[in-house]
C-alpha cells in the first residue's frame, strides 16, 4: 500500500503558540545549519527548538530555544497526541519561506525521515504559498495538522505571496505497543 503525499490529521488550536510566537522577537538569521547542509533549503530560515543535527533516532536534543517555547509545545503536543495518538515530539524547528522564495524540490532520504511521521502546522500563511507533493499540490491552512510522505515522494515550496510563510515542523516518534 502506497501512503498518500499529504495526509489531513486535523485541526488544533495554536492561539497560546501564536501569542508567544509574536511576542517575541525571533532572530531568524541567527541559526544557519539547514540552509548551509541542504542546498534545497537555502532560501529558508530556521529556529530550531528540538533538533539533533546528526538526525539521530535514539537522541533528542534540546536547544538554546527550548525553554522559550516549552509550555505552548506542552499544550500542541497533548492536541498532536489527542489527534494522532500517543507518541512524543523528536524533532520541531520553525521554518520561515520568505515571500517570493521556495524550497526545491527534494526527497528526505535519510534514516530518520524513514521512522518518524512529519507533521507540518502552519503558523503564518498566504493563499499563494503552495506545498507540491508528486502531482499534488495544496495551501496548507493555519492550525491545520498535514502528516507529508517527505521520504517517499519529491515535494517543494514556493511562496509567490507578499508575506512570510512560517511552518511548524514536527517529527512524530508514535509510542510502539510494547512501550508502556
Amino acid at each position: 500500500m502506497t501512503t498518500p503525499p499529504f495526509t489531513y490529521r486535523g485541526q488544533i488550536d495554536l492561539k497560546e503558540f501564536i501569542e508567544f510566537y509574536e511576542s517575541n522577537n525571533i532572530d531568524w538569521d541567527e541559526y544557519k545549519f539547514r540552509q548551509d547542509r541542504f542546498v534545497c533549503f537555502e532560501q529558508t530560515k530556521t529556529i530550531p527548538i528540538i533538533f539533533n543535527e546528526e538526525f539521530s533516532i535514539d537522541e533528542i536534543k534540546f536547544t538554546k530555544n527550548y525553554s522559550q517555547f516549552e509550555k505552548p509545545l506542552e499544550n500542541l503536543s497533548q492536541q498532536i497526541t489527542n489527534l494522532i495518538g500517543e507518541g512524543q515530539i523528536q524533532s520541531c524547528i520553525l521554518v520561515n519561506l520568505p515571500s517570493k522564495k521556495f524550497i526545491a524540490k527534494h526527497i528526505d532520504t535519510m534514516k530518520f525521515a524513514k521512522i518518524f511521521k512529519r507533521l507540518h502546522i502552519p503558523i503564518q500563511t498566504n493563499e499563494e504559498c503552495l506545498f507540491f507533493i508528486k502531482d499534488e499540490v495544496k495551501n496548507l491552512k493555519v492550525g491545520e495538522i498535514w502528516e507529508i510522505a517527505n521520504d517517499e515522494y519529491v515535494h517543494w515550496v514556493e511562496n509567490k505571496g507578499q508575506t512570510d510563510r512560517v511552518h511548524m515542523i514536527i517529527d512524530w516518534k508514535e509510542k510502539s505497543p510494547t512501550e508502556e
